[in-house]
């Protein structure tokens, strides 16, 4: 199942990149077709504004490339004890899979959180065993199952 869940990860990721790549061209294109009119400064304003959306998709097409590099980096195969890269986690409230902070994913009618170790919830995990317990936002979380 991590295999699966890993797989569908890489491919929102690829689709997320995909999507951004497209509406740079998008935006460039219509950059590049902007035909200045006789009110100079409305038309600099305009490819200004076009520049900061294609740099902005640009921050976002990094990010997401980053993130699918990260992802690579997991051996589904690999299984610890301890919650660390990489893990699969279930508590008694919620799947936790310790990757990238992607949020809430649905797979296969289940719901699981992708997650950084850096994250909030990802510190208070890391290194945690199975029927190891901690409070979280006012919640006690119980580790059920490390894969």
């Amino acid at each position: 199942m991590k295999a699966q869940i890993l797989q569908h990860i890489q491919d929102l990721l690829t689709q997320k990149i995909e999507e951004t790549k497209s509406a740079i061209e998008i935006l460039k294109e219509s950059r590049n077709n902007d035909t200045k009119s006789s009110m100079g400064d409305k038309y600099e304003t305009g490819r200004e504004m076009m520049q900061i959306e294609i740099d902005k998709h640009e921050l976002q097409l990094g990010k997401s490339k980053k993130l699918l590099e990260d992802v690579g980096k997991i051996d589904p195969s690999h299984s610890s004890q301890e919650i660390e890269f990489g893990s699969f986690v279930t508590s008694n409230y919620e799947s936790y899979f310790l990757s990238v902070g992607m949020g809430k994913i649905e797979f296969d009618g289940k719901v699981f959180y992708a997650i950084s170790l850096a994250s909030p919830i990802g510190q208070q995990l890391r290194g945690k065993k199975a029927g190891d317990k901690f409070s979280f936002n006012g919640r006690e979380i119980e580790v059920k199952e490390v894969a």
